[in-house]
């Protein structure tokens, strides 16, 4: 009885009945939706008491320091880059020139040996 099932891509079904009832719904919004629209209650206030120009200025002077800040703190991570960049380039130099140090110090001992 379910044999048709196995040839069907599950993904296509849940699709169609997805598409389906989204269609019924849709349809049923616009038969419903063609009536008069309801009017709003008479007693409506709008408060403007909590949006005041003096904070909407404080606010906007705070999201511009803050960008300032932010802009500053990436150029100084820029910067610090750098500065690790070049002082890991010289821990390198220091670190090869000791071994070369180190080598010769060697060397200097062998021959020192040699020669008693």
């Amino acid at each position: 009885m379910w044999e048709w099932l196995a040839g069907v891509d599950v993904e296509k079904l849940a699709n169609a009945i997805v598409i389906l009832v989204l269609g019924l719904a849709a349809g049923l919004g616009l038969k419903k939706g063609k009536g008069e629209a309801p009017h709003p209650p008479a007693n409506v206030e709008v408060l403007t008491d909590f949006i005041d120009a003096q904070a909407i200025g404080n606010l906007t002077k705070e999201v511009t320091g803050q960008a300032i800040a932010t802009t500053e703190a990436a150029q100084a991570t820029k910067v610090n880059t750098e500065v690790v960049r070049i002082l890991a380039k010289a821990i390198e130099e220091h670190a090869r020139a000791v071994i070369d140090h180190k080598e010769e110090v060697q060397e200097l001992r062998h021959e020192m040996s040699r020669r008693r």
